[in-house]
Parts: structure tokens; sequence; C-alpha cells
């Protein structure tokens, strides 16, 4: 499961690189976002599951920096571009 997860971040991470082109935003809501919500509930109970790990909690760190740095740049173009 941690793998996985992992794996969803950086799949998440390149195609948020891709939706950084201009009106090519809307990827974001279908891909980017889905693929780091899917990347933090993985990292989540990995981390509950093994509470003294430490690369679980960076996944979930970054897939939700990811998440509020994909809300912002969504919210800048007003959802589309």
């Amino acid at each position: 499961m941690g793998m996985l997860g992992c794996a969803a971040g950086l799949l998440a991470g390149v195609f948020f690189l891709i939706g950084l082109i201009p009106f090519l935003g809307w990827i974001n809501w279908f891909t980017t976002l889905p693929l780091a919500a899917l990347c933090a509930a993985s990292a989540y109970s990995q981390s509950r599951n093994h509470p003294a790990d430490q690369p679980p909690r960076m996944a979930l760190a970054a897939s939700l920096i990811l998440v509020v740095v994909t809300l912002f740049r969504l919210s800048l173009g007003g959802g589309f571009i």
C-alpha cells in the first residue's frame, strides 16, 4: 500500500506540472487532485499502522502540499486555465 501511495503521489506531481501549461489547468481537476487524495489516504493509513516510519509522514505532507498548491493554482485561473 505504501508503494502505491508513493507512485500515485509522483504521478500526481507529473500531472500537476502538465497542468501548469496554460489552458491545461482542467487536467488538475481530473488527475492531480484525485491522485493526491489517494496518496494522502494511503500515506495516512500507512502512518497509522506504523507510527515510527518517516516515509509515510513525508508522503502525507507532500500530497497535502500538492493539494493546496493545486487548489491555489486553480483558483488563480478560475478553475479552467
